[in-house]
């Protein structure tokens, strides 16, 4: 992508959610002007920039919106909130052409005629304005080019059908060659027009081929190589609507001012650097059984000290640049609550709080998908409609407070709603009826045991599927989502007084806390987030129970496993145990370690080659030894 583009793209984002903020603040307030100015310059710059790329049917729709706010900003009245929806409606098409600008470097064919619906709506006029009466909406994609889209996950990939005529050889055309110039084809068939005659009267002169391919190429350059038999091709890009294409500007926010490629190759840098003077400590030990080498260990230790003291200025320097706050990914969620809400009739209310707290970008990028989710299921399931809230003695408007707030080196976010709260007895039932839980372990389960259920995989409460939630998605999407950045999902609820969804993530993924521990004779790493303390216990405290075992803890039952018994290694039973309480995701289990060595920060080096097949490790790093460890997934081993 030119680089120009790229930096407007990037702006171009900025903007909107800007624009779309300030949008909302005046629906509450129509009197702000403060707001209105900054809804008014965010359309003036987004209007200014669009003009450098000659992308007409933007410029003439921002350019009316422009207007539109000016012609308030000169005037005594206040802001007439009937223009709001018409102004979102602009925004939400503004992105899309961001995406389509980013995906294939320039606007769909049909962009004009959603312009002119878009200018009709904002008018006051009709929406369609020589357009569909619901521009917005997808269109079918053909089955054939469904078939090949599925065949690759590529957000940007591209299926075409090529049916050259059967006398195309006869005009000039060699449709083989025309295939073989497509730039960045990864799959492609051939089909037969009509079945071949018999050998005695085949005409070789004929082409009877249809040929269907897939691309990674930009569209325009699919296009330039038929440029001469435009009536000839048929091309289909990947539809971007919807949550893929909420995806597409989570990936596209994923981009800094330095490239996060830049940021990552910083960082993997510093890993090594930090593995480097780890291994300085086995020297200083050689270095001192040395004849007369106490001199040159306490030189190796001085230069240690420095390069300790360096590489952790280094590496705090750098995790600070990948930190961004909450609110990028928060900001974009009042927009989506009021969407949401207004297409089931409820009136919904959004509260954020501590949004100014920072965490690695790549654990921010990744929450938007969790969050969406629970934010759906909050407003469909528990938020109820006004005359019913009424009835219970609520205000007709719900409210959904997200609270984040930082514990260590944890940040924690709490989503709750003032809804009607989860019926548990309903819960136990479906989950009966869906075959998931035998009818007599249902009756027994304690209320947090069945809130579990609610994170079963296939487990759902809506009796038919909708856009807003119940689509075969559920609470087990949010925990797998959420498990693989290394965080933990917990929920509770009361019932006519809402319910409680907890996020629990690390700060930081670029870098982790590591406690080394000894099991069978080997050394492993175990991450320390997932650790809440150590104990001893005698052996006589630990009791079976069924097919393990388990012990008390503060008046708290525990179950214990054996890290040797996991990793298929023998170990001899002692009188007392040292037990790892760690936090799984599905509570607490106390594991049985040998004995506990240090604890330091270390970039995880992803699991490679054979390793990545071993279930349970999460990378290798290296000890101060220059001994390489492997890092274990607790939740892995145990499930």
């Amino acid at each position: 992508m030119d680089e120009l583009l790229q930096q407007f793209v990037i702006e171009a984002l900025e903007l909107t959610q800007q624009a779309s903020e300030d949008l909302l603040a005046l629906e509450r307030d129509p009197s702000s002007r403060p707001h209105l100015e900054s809804a008014f310059r965010a359309f003036h710059t987004l209007k200014g920039s669009v003009g450098l790329f000659d992308l007409v049917p933007m410029q003439r729709v921002l350019h009316a919106a422009e207007d539109r706010l000016s012609t308030v900003l000169k005037g005594p009245a206040a802001f007439d909130t009937g223009a709001i929806d018409p102004l979102l409606e602009i925004l939400e098409w503004t992105e899309s052409c961001v995406r389509q600008l980013t995906a294939r470097g320039a606007l769909d064919a049909g962009e004009p005629a959603r312009a002119s619906a878009l200018l009709g709506a904002l008018a006051g006029g009709p929406v369609s304005a020589g357009g569909n009466p619901e521009p917005a909406a997808p269109q079918a994609i053909p089955d054939w080019a469904k078939s090949l889209l599925d065949l690759d996950p590529s957000p940007n990939a591209v299926a075409f059908r090529y049916e050259p005529p059967a006398e195309c050889f006869f005009s000039g055309d060699d449709p083989v060659a025309l295939m073989a110039s497509v730039p960045g084809i990864i799959r492609a068939t051939i089909a037969l027009r009509e079945p071949w005659a018999a050998a005695d009267i085949l005409d070789p002169f004929r082409s009877n081929l249809i040929f269907h391919a897939l691309s990674l190429a930009p569209q325009a350059e699919i296009e330039a190589v038929f440029r001469l038999v435009p009536d000839q091709v048929s091309i289909v890009p990947r539809p971007q609507e919807g949550l893929a294409a909420d995806a597409s500007i989570g990936q596209q926010q994923r981009t800094l001012r330095v490239g996060v490629e830049h940021i990552d190759r910083l960082v993997d840098g510093i890993g090594e650097l930090l593995a480097a003077k780890n291994a300085m400590t086995a020297l200083v030990d050689e270095a001192k059984r040395l004849p007369g080498g106490l001199p040159l260990s306490r030189s190796i230790s001085l230069a240690q000290q420095t390069i300790d003291r360096l590489a952790g200025q280094l590496q705090r320097a750098a995790l600070r640049v990948r930190m961004v706050p909450l609110s990028e990914v928060m900001r974009r969620l009042p927009r989506l609550v009021r969407e949401v809400s207004g297409q089931v009739g409820k009136r919904v209310d959004l509260v954020v709080e501590g949004g100014e707290i920072e965490a690695d970008k790549a654990i921010v990028d990744a929450l938007y998908d969790p969050l969406l989710h629970i934010l759906r299921n909050a407003i469909d399931h528990g938020v109820e409609t006004p005359p019913l809230r009424e009835q219970a003695g609520k205000p007709p408007r719900g409210t959904i407070r997200i609270v984040a707030r930082q514990l260590g080196y944890r940040v924690e976010l709490r989503i709750a709603d003032d809804g009607a709260g989860v019926d548990l007895d309903r819960v136990r039932s479906i989950a009966v009826v869906q075959g998931l839980i035998d009818p007599a372990r249902a009756a027994q389960l304690s209320a947090i045991d069945a809130h579990e259920l609610l994170f079963l995989p296939g487990f759902s409460t809506a009796a038919t599927l909708t856009d807003v939630s119940g689509r075969g998605v559920g609470m087990d999407a949010v925990r797998s989502a959420v498990e693989r950045l290394g965080g933990s999902v917990d929920l509770s609820s009361e019932r006519g007084r809402g319910t409680t969804v907890t996020l629990s993530l690390p700060l930081s993924s670029a870098m982790t806390r590591v406690m080394v521990v000894d099991a069978a004779g080997d050394r492993y790493g175990l991450p320390m987030d997932a650790i809440s303390e150590t104990t001893r216990i005698p052996a006589a405290a630990i009791s079976p129970i069924r097919a393990g075992e388990a012990f008390v803890l503060r008046d708290r039952t525990v179950p214990i496993v054996r890290l040797a018994d996991l990793l298929g290694q023998p170990r001899p039973r002692r009188d007392d145990e040292l037990v790892l309480v760690a936090d799984t995701g599905a509570g607490a289990v106390g594991v049985i370690v040998d004995a506990i060595g240090e604890r330091f920060e270390t970039v995880l080096r992803p699991p490679t080659g054979l390793m990545k097949s071993v279930p349970g490790v999460s990378g290798t790093t290296v000890l101060g030894n220059g001994k390489v460890i492997m890092i274990l997934n607790l939740g892995a081993l145990i499930q």
